[in-house]
């Protein structure tokens, strides 16, 4: 009667994340190096049979456990942190769904609506004015479903503006909310809402750039 091989629970043991639908970050990055963007061993080697091991396979060395590694590259020797594939990939997801482009502003905002996509600029028929909101905006308000909306900048509402560069300089140096507020006089709620102003530009920026390039 033949025994079955035994095999170590080490040849399936991974020294690098697995990729998530088809993408993997963990190479090495060094766009001058042989082996840019050429995924390595993703094995540990220890215990592995020796037929299964590549001699001409990229390894290089991976430090650390758990989620704190480094991959170093052994044609280069350029070191990178070990990233989540699966975290990369939820990121873009949610990148790109920010990035989308929005639908029309100036249009019923009722989701039952028939009116819904049908901006005013294009559809003036299929609305009417109805008054002006207290800052002065005009308020329209749809023929179908008779939902009123107005139309303006977003940041129609913002109080203290010259305070928004102090706001984003103390931000990116590490300032805590307390002292933010002692510099520029700001309440804590209002400091939370100029950084919510603030992300909001950013990424509004950021998608105008994505959407040109």
């Amino acid at each position: 009667m033949l025994t079955p091989a035994i095999i170590s629970p080490q040849d399936s043991q991974r020294r690098l994340p697995f990729p998530k639908h088809g993408i993997d970050v963990n190479f090495c990055r060094n766009p001058q190096c042989d082996l840019f963007a050429e995924p390595p061993d993703p094995f540990k080697k220890l215990g592995r049979p020796k037929g299964n091991t590549k001699p001409n396979y990229p390894r290089g060395k991976v430090i650390g456990s758990g989620d704190e590694k480094t991959f170093t590259c052994g044609a280069c020797g350029q070191s990178s942190i070990v990233k989540n594939n699966g975290a990369v990939v939820d990121e873009y997801r949610r990148l790109r769904k920010r990035f989308q482009q929005e639908g029309p502003r100036d249009c019923c905002p009722a989701d039952a609506c028939a009116n819904r996509n049908k901006p005013l600029s294009q559809h003036p028929e299929l609305y009417r004015k109805s008054g002006r909101t207290a800052k002065g905006a005009q308020r329209w308000k749809c023929k179908t479903c008779l939902t009123s909306f107005s139309l303006g900048s977003r940041i129609r509402r913002q109080h203290r503006s010259n305070a928004n560069r102090d706001v984003l300089w103390m931000i990116t140096n590490g300032l805590p909310i307390s002292k933010i507020g002692d510099f520029t006089g700001l309440c804590p709620r209002d400091v939370y809402r100029k950084i919510d102003f603030i992300y909001d530009r950013v990424i509004d920026h950021t998608a105008n750039r994505e959407g040109s390039f």
